[in-house]
């Protein structure tokens, strides 16, 4: 039997197609996924213990489920800032965050 050559090399997706991907699905992950139960995120951002003079940064906010415990937990004065990968991921953390009171969200999505 002959020897075949190796199949062609997969080529890798661009990171802006990667980005769209996430785009799109984000509305999806938004309304479907949990990663922490409320009770268990806020257990954690609480023993953190964030004074007044805290810079918090959550990377990789995702739907910006959790952003409202970190700013119940944070002590007045306290800056709050989300990024993710996906600019939309971004628009929904920024609409969840003020919807659950957690206004003067900062930050953004890699561009």
């Amino acid at each position: 039997m002959e020897a075949q050559p190796p199949p062609p090399p997969t080529i890798a997706p661009t990171n802006e197609a990667v980005k769209e991907r996430w785009d799109q699905f984000s509305e999806l992950y938004s309304e479907n996924f949990r990663l922490w139960s409320s009770v268990a995120h806020q257990a954690l951002v609480s023993a953190l213990e964030l004074d007044g003079g805290a810079s918090i940064l959550e990377v990789g906010c995702g739907a910006g489920r959790h952003l409202a415990n970190i700013r119940k937990e944070a002590a007045f004065g306290a800056g709050l800032r989300a990024v993710d990968y996906s600019t939309e991921m971004v628009h929904n953390a920024r609409d969840a965050a003020a919807e659950a009171g957690a206004g003067g969200l900062g930050g953004g999505g890699r561009g």
